[in-house]
């Protein structure tokens, strides 16, 4: 049974609109995922979690067709020491081919809330171009500051002499470098199961 079957099967005699209403997701899109489009990974949960399933119920698909996404530590929203606990979590397995060659971190902190909370796993990939694409867009962002390793998840603006990391949450200072030594795209966002308990 192959992803939008499994979808059509969990959804049974609902209509798409009594399904987005439980769901929290448009008509619209659960149409498009029965039609075989492929839902971002935090949709996917929303279903399974709406519908009382874990979400591994979506990932019963091929061995060959299983991508190992290896979490290697955790990233700072809010303050910027590194975290390397490479074992706080085991592998992600998924069956997206979007997330062949991605890692995964875990956020810890409150700078980047309403956007990323703290226990959120963030999918990403390494950007080939270590330059941001345009102003203002969210990074995963390594940069070397009095001789240290930094990393944090921030908005990336351009400015005349380097960088400027910002955060959702107004409390905390903008954040200036010159010096970005490695720079990920957020390619998929995993939300603990409680995010859902407690903000629906």
């Amino acid at each position: 049974m192959d992803l939008k079957e499994k979808i059509k099967k969990v959804r049974g005699n609902l209509t798409f609109k009594e399904f987005s209403k439980k769901t929290g997701i448009s008509d619209a899109a659960l149409v498009r995922y029965e039609q075989g489009r492929t839902p971002k990974i935090e949709q996917l949960q929303k279903i399974a979690d709406s519908c009382g399933i874990s979400i591994d119920y979506f990932f019963d698909t091929q061995k060959s067709e299983r991508h190992e996404i290896k979490i290697v530590g955790m990233v700072p929203a809010g303050h910027t020491s590194i975290y390397d606990q490479p074992e706080v979590l085991d592998p992600l397995v998924l069956p997206f081919k979007q997330f062949k060659n991605c890692i995964a971190v875990q956020v810890t902190g409150a700078s980047m809330e309403n956007l990323f909370y703290d226990g959120d796993i963030l999918i990403i990939r390494e950007c080939q171009d270590q330059s941001p694409r345009k102003d203002g867009l969210t990074y995963v962002i390594e940069w070397e500051e009095a001789d240290q390793l930094t990393r944090a998840v921030k908005y990336v603006y351009r400015e005349s002499n380097g960088f400027r990391l910002v955060s959702e949450n107004k409390i905390f200072k903008d954040i200036y470098t010159d010096n970005i030594t490695k720079l990920y795209r957020i390619v998929g966002v995993i939300y603990p199961n409680f995010r859902y308990q407690t903000t629906s």
